[in-house]
């Protein structure tokens, strides 16, 4: 979600984190675990995704330049 004035980091195996980008650009304040319906609302968008994932039905993702993903493998994310 490009221009999103929050971040979720989810994590589903330990405690996500929820940032406000525009108060706290620098991600020092967690925001996860205070009810923010930002939180909820990114929360669902995530889950969702991942069902669509594993159903196999997920539309496919934006195309991302080649440029872009020789940076991606450079950093070891992708292969």
């Amino acid at each position: 979600m490009q221009g999103a004035q929050f971040k979720l980091i989810y994590q589903t195996e330990a405690v996500s984190e929820l940032f406000d980008l525009k108060e706290d650009p620098y991600e020092a304040n967690n925001l996860e675990g205070t009810g923010r319906i930002e939180e909820k609302a990114l929360t669902q968008h995530i889950v969702s995704r991942i069902d669509e994932l594993r159903a196999g039905n997920a539309t496919p993702a934006e195309s991302v330049d080649p440029a872009t993903i020789e940076h991606l493998k450079s950093l070891g994310y992708i292969q």
